[in-house]
């Protein structure tokens, strides 16, 4: 597959490239950056790989295969398209749609950012690989879907049908053994920007059912999302920050899911569902063309009332402070350290330190 994939774009940039002029083929762009992670990774004994008898330090030096990145770009009058891949086996293709711009507004056909996949607000390490998971949230990430974009005075309204979500039969009820849908997942975004400050809605619903095929009896699985994110920017200082609300978010397919899963009840025959609110903020100042400071703090909460238990809770916090520096013209260096805090998890009144980790060194992108 890998080698397929890489062969029919080669083929199709190399027809691209060398199509004489008069073909007439529009404006077509290619761009892309690499990027590198070098950490050192320091994990109390909980985190450390078994028997977790002691701390652990650990090496991070490795290609940054999920966000490395390289694509083109096409377009001709009303239409146009985009395709990016990146190294990562088993999911090389980050982008692959097309769009038509009708007038009144814009469809997008193809995997895309959907409307959640680009409210997340942190810029640390892995350009907020861990943030995901403490509070930030990249919601759907990219996803094949139908789409609508709308121009609404200063701001966009986003209007996505997109691929349902579906973990694995059995996950939650462990008798199921088949998985039914009858509805997309659906999301929405507003963008509004007025003067240095501007503010994104965003919200979602998944629902699908688990079966248990042996009795022909569904247990519907529901999944939402909603929240909102504001950035105000005046001179060298911004800053920027994002609250929101989920239930069940891996059963809804969140781009970094965490927490529990939803769970099924013998007693009642029924499922039960898990709450989640997320939170971050970023500080920065900009203190020259090739220097900025930033600071941010996240924290996320898990909670499951499973009837006839104790309540399940689970809480992690996240702390770093990165600074990008610009050495050249798209080269960028930054260095970086951060505290990944995992707290507490409570498991029907019993609770177990789950420990935590700190990470320091430098992120490496250069764009070309």
């Amino acid at each position: 597959m890998k080698k397929t994939l890489i062969s029919i774009f080669a083929i199709a940039l190399m027809l691209a490239l060398t199509m004489p002029a008069a073909a007439d083929v529009g404006d077509i762009s290619l761009y892309g950056n690499v990027r590198m992670s070098t950490f050192y990774l320091d994990r109390s004994k909980e985190q450390a790989p078994a028997p977790n008898l002691f701390d652990d330090k650990d090496l991070v030096w490795e290609l940054d295969r999920s966000s490395s990145r390289f694509g083109v770009k096409f377009k001709k009058d009303s239409i146009g398209a985009r395709v990016e891949i990146r190294p990562k086996d088993g999911s090389y293709v980050r982008h692959w749609h097309a769009y038509w711009n009708f007038g009144a507004g814009t469809l997008v056909v193809g995997q895309a950012y959907t409307p959640t996949g680009e409210v997340n607000i942190a810029s640390c390490c892995i350009e907020g690989g861990y943030s995901g998971d403490y509070g930030d949230t990249a919601g759907s990430s990219r996803q094949p879907l139908l789409e609508l974009q709308f121009p609404i005075g200063a701001g966009k309204l986003r209007l996505a049908a997109i691929e349902p979500n579906t973990l694995d039969a059995g996950s939650v009820v462990a008798a199921a053994t088949d998985t039914d849908t009858t509805l997309p997942k659906i999301e929405a975004s507003f963008d509004l920007a007025f003067g240095p400050a501007a503010i994104t809605l965003f919200g979602g619903y998944n629902t699908y059912d688990e079966v248990v095929t042996a009795t022909d009896k569904d247990y519907s699985l529901d999944g939402y999302l909603f929240g909102g994110n504001v950035r105000f920017a005046q001179g060298p200082f911004y800053i920027k920050g994002i609250i929101w609300t989920a239930q069940n978010e891996k059963e809804y397919g969140l781009d970094n899911p965490a927490g529990f899963n939803a769970s099924y009840d013998a007693a009642s025959d029924s499922v039960t569902d898990v709450d989640t609110m997320g939170y971050f903020a970023v500080v920065g100042f900009k203190m020259s063309d090739m220097v900025t400071w930033e600071l941010g703090y996240g924290a996320v909460k898990h909670e499951r009332d499973r009837p006839g238990f104790l309540s399940d809770k689970d809480e992690s916090a996240y702390y770093y402070l990165s600074v990008p520096i610009k050495v050249a013209k798209n080269v960028t260096i930054t260095p970086e350290i951060g505290k990944l805090d995992e707290k507490d998890r409570v498991v029907n009144g019993v609770s177990t330190e789950e420990g935590d980790s700190v990470y320091y060194g430098a992120y490496w992108r250069i764009n070309f």
